[in-house]
This record gives C-alpha cells, sequence and structure tokens, in this order.
C-alpha cells in the first residue's frame, strides 16, 4: 500500500486557496444515490481561513473544486457554498465550509407546474428545465386508473412549489414503475464529474460494467482495504416482518394491501386516488423496507472517484484464508472521498446483491 500525497484545488473566484497544504486541515466530497444532493465541505486554519471569511462576508460563493492523486488524474467539479462556521479563539482561527454541487444548487422553482406523462419523462422535463444533464434514465410506465366517470385517465403529477429535487423524491419516484421489468423502487440521484448529469432507474438496470475486485484479511495490514463493517444484523428478520398499506376507495372504504407475513406487520396509511396508486405505492415501500437489509460499510485508501453504481467484488478473508460469509458483490450506494494530512481515502456505502 503507498502513501502518495493526494492532489487537492480548491479555487473560489480564481483563488487557489489549497496552494499551501498545511492551511486545508479536512476536505470532504459526498455523493450519494440515496438523496440527489452532493455535498462538499472542507475546514480551513489560521490566514487562509480568515481570507476566505472575507470573501464569503464578500459574497463570493462560487467554488471551482479538483482532487485525486495526481493532478493528470483529478477531476473538477462546480459548487457553491452554503453556509461557513469561523471558530477563533486562543490556538488561531478556523473555518468549516459547507458547499453543494452547483447541479442542485441552480434550480428553478415552478410552483404552479403540473406534468403529464410516465414519471421518467417527467424526470427528463425537469431535468430538461434545470439545465440537467442525462445519465441512466430506465423507462417507465403511465400509471392508468378509473376516474370519478368511470373512464380510463392516466396520474397528473402537481408541484405544488417544491424545488426539483424535492418534486421528484416525494411525489415522482414513488410512483415509478419499470416499463420493462415492472420492477418499483427507483434510485434517484446526480452523477456531476464535468456536467451534472440526472441518474432514475431500479437497482438492476444497466449497473455499470465495471467491476472493481477488492481483497484483505482480517487483521492483516498493507491492503486497499482499512476496514469493512457488514450490517447483516437481524436482515432475515427483518425481512420476514410484514407491511400492511391502508387506503380509502371510491366509495370512502377502507382498504388494505398487505405485503409480506401479517404478523408484527407495519402498518402504512396513504392518501390515493386510486386502487393502481396504492399498489404502486405498497409495491414502493416493500421495496424500501427490504433495500438496506444487505448493507455494509466500506473503507478503501488511493481509490478515488469510485463512481456510484460501480460493483464490487469484495473477497474477505478471515487469517486462516477462509473466505467470510460477507464476501460477494455489493453495489456502491454512496461515496464520501476524504482528504486529511495529505492522503486520500474514501467512505463506501453499498448495498448487497441479496437484498
Amino acid at each position: 500500500m503507498s502513501t502518495r500525497h493526494a492532489y487537492l484545488s480548491i479555487k473560489i473566484d480564481d483563488v487557489d486557496i489549497a496552494e499551501k497544504p498545511n492551511y486545508v486541515t479536512h476536505f470532504s466530497y459526498d455523493r450519494r444515490t440515496t438523496d440527489a444532493g452532493n455535498s462538499v465541505q472542507f475546514s480551513l486554519y489560521d490566514d487562509v481561513a480568515m481570507q476566505v471569511e472575507a470573501m464569503l462576508v464578500e459574497g463570493s460563493d462560487k467554488l471551482e473544486i479538483s482532487y485525486g492523486l495526481t493532478p493528470q488524474h483529478a477531476r473538477t467539479y462546480k459548487a457553491q457554498v452554503i453556509d461557513w462556521r469561523p471558530r477563533l479563539s486562543g490556538w488561531g482561527a478556523e473555518l468549516e465550509v459547507d458547499a453543494i454541487t452547483t447541479a442542485v444548487a441552480k434550480q428553478n422553482n415552478k410552483p404552479t407546474a403540473t406534468y403529464e406523462g410516465s414519471p421518467s419523462d417527467i424526470v427528463l422535463k425537469v431535468a430538461e428545465e434545470e439545465g440537467w444533464g442525462v445519465g441512466i434514465i430506465e423507462p417507465t410506465a403511465e400509471i392508468p386508473y378509473q376516474n370519478r366517470e368511470g373512464t380510463k385517465a392516466f396520474k397528473r403529477y402537481h408541484r405544488g412549489g417544491l424545488s426539483a429535487v424535492r418534486f421528484i423524491n416525494e411525489r415522482v419516484l414513488p410512483y415509478a414503475r419499470s416499463s420493462l421489468t415492472g420492477d418499483s423502487g427507483y434510485f434517484f440521484y446526480f452523477t456531476d464529474s464535468e456536467k451534472a448529469a440526472v441518474n432514475f432507474h431500479t437497482k438492476g438496470y444497466k449497473a455499470k460494467k465495471e467491476t472493481i475486485d477488492l481483497t484483505f484479511t482480517i487483521g492483516a495490514q498493507g491492503s486497499d482495504v482499512l476496514e469493512w463493517s457488514p450490517n447483516y444484523t437481524g436482515a432475515m428478520f427483518m425481512a420476514s416482518q410484514g407491511l400492511i398499506v391502508k387506503y380509502q376507495d371510491r366509495e370512502g372504504l377502507l382498504n388494505k394491501i398487505v405485503k409480506g407475513e401479517v404478523s408484527n406487520a407495519q402498518t402504512k396509511i396513504v392518501q390515493v386516488s386510486s386502487k393502481e396508486e396504492a399498489l404502486l405505492l405498497a409495491d414502493y415501500l416493500w421495496e424500501l423496507k427490504l433495500r438496506y437489509s444487505y448493507t455494509g460499510s466500506l473503507s478503501v485508501i488511493e481509490r478515488p472517484h469510485i463512481d456510484p453504481w460501480t460493483t464490487i467484488s469484495l473477497l474477505v478473508l478471515t487469517k486462516y484464508n477462509v473466505p467470510h460469509h460477507t464476501s460477494g458483490l455489493y453495489i456502491v450506494t454512496d461515496v464520501k472521498d476524504i482528504i486529511e494530512g495529505g492522503l486520500i481515502r474514501s467512505e463506501l456505502q453499498v448495498l448487497g446483491a441479496l437484498a
């Protein structure tokens, strides 16, 4: 395992505040598929902290960030500062800065917008309005139901003043069902290396062809893997618990949809306009219940820029060279790249293939 110092550049108004690396005590960039907003955080010390605070107070808030093992292998990201916290003491000055990638920071509110079409069509329409690029979009089916007049209609989606990300997360994503496989449980996230690109798909759709092979022995040092924390505790028990979704039909009668075992079932009450919508929501809530039954946290060194939705082939060996039962394939859902002391590591949240 090598110990090369990572390359980092943080520019605000074209001033590179990372030129003196001793003044940057912490840097992290978090890319998530569980929340569409990608975030940046860094901490500054002493003279540079005071310089940047003065720039922020004067209104400078646009960032250009590059990092990687070397300048030649660095990626560049655009971000906007959303908060900063100075701490002044007898030890000196410190400044913590929070930023969010420009993809989410620049949103055009459309408080009265109403959208028609399938959920994937709506994501594409919103992406066009927001100026987002387009990544992986899995086609979805429109949601038909009988309206009060008894004729066939399709669900419409009312934005109601929500931001683009909240609108998709809260009012579109729960009703997404693949027109190819019928699967529910979509992921909605951004990839934003050079240009922000929105992604909207199930876990089985066009997963990245790239597979990263990682092998390490428990108790041994010198591996790229620093730590592996599987979260299998109670997974089968959790999966066996049922879900009851209650809704009112057109006559006002209370109905229910049962998923899994009724014993110890969790009950959800939803407001919908049709049985079809209730079935979709039940599928979505059931998928969410099962999704994180098989997860884990994986810490690796000098592996920057692992993209969400990359497949990890993980071989975990005991000290007797016997494979541990958590060895297998995992999908990366969240990536947090961290630079401290000149070294770079990545904290990965992964979703097991059994989920």
